[in-house]
């Protein structure tokens, strides 16, 4: 694993500390950090979440489809998408 990798694993994990706590918004700067170091689907989907739960629900959309154009396999980028879709009324 290479430095950039490595650093970003540990901002992930920072953000992941963050937002078990509940601190929505540290967690999101966090995996914002990552993200800015080395973009992968779980780091856009875990923001996603966090956008989630702080009502932004635009943001964690954009994170999702993201998410989905670095893995479409991953699952969770959709059921976050479908939420933030659901949570605007995009039915």
């Amino acid at each position: 694993m290479h430095n950039t990798e490595e650093e970003a694993e540990k901002l992930k994990q920072q953000g992941n500390t963050e937002f078990k706590k509940q601190n929505y918004h540290d967690a999101i700067n966090y995996y914002t950090q990552a993200i800015q170091l080395a973009p992968t689907a779980p780091l856009h989907s875990n923001r996603a979440q966090a956008y989630i739960f702080i009502k932004d629900f635009a943001r964690s959309q954009e994170d999702c489809q993201q998410a989905i154009r670095i893995d479409p396999d991953f699952a969770k980028s959709y059921i976050r998408l479908f939420k933030s879709h659901l949570a605007l009324g995009h039915i």
